[in-house]
């Protein structure tokens, strides 16, 4: 091998040293935060008090995660609701589809949720935001709710 191809072969081979022990300590530094990250969120279960939202009820279902306000809007804007249409929401949680769907376009709307607790923040947030004309909520167990009746209906 002449004198050109040799330095070419080391110059090759110090970026490949180069690069693997630069994957290395990326890899050992993503690590340290997953572990840092996994450490800190067992520390914070084992320390911070429940918030009962996020609690399921007593024999309920699924415990209460809010849906953000600008996901709501879009899932409303792409099922392009309207003034005649009548908005469901099971396990309406706050409330906030209905009242949104209401306000924004004057919608009539129904929810359901099987916790009280769930209910009555539906229904304070309807008032607040002055839907109430529109919006119905009810604690029910959306398992045993026969929709077809409603369906049926068109009024409540």
């Amino acid at each position: 091998m002449s004198e050109p191809e040799h330095q070419q072969n080391e110059a090759c081979e110090k970026r490949q040293r180069a690069s693997r022990l630069r994957y290395r300590v990326i890899v050992a530094a993503g690590l340290a935060l997953l572990i840092a990250c996994g450490v800190r969120a067992f520390l914070q279960i084992q320390t911070e008090p429940v918030d009962a939202r996020f609690v399921p009820p007593p024999g309920g279902h699924v415990m209460y995660l809010p849906t953000p306000q600008d996901v709501v809007e879009r899932m409303l804007e792409l099922a392009a609701v309207s003034k005649d249409d009548l908005v469901y929401d099971l396990g309406c949680g706050d409330g906030r589809v209905l009242v949104t769907a209401a306000k924004i376009y004057g919608c009539r709307c129904r929810g359901y949720d099987i916790d009280p607790l769930r209910v009555r923040d539906s229904l304070q947030n309807a008032r607040r935001q002055g839907v109430t004309a529109l919006v119905q909520v009810e604690q029910r167990d959306i398992f045993t709710i026969d929709l077809k009746l409603h369906f049926r209906r068109s009024a409540y």
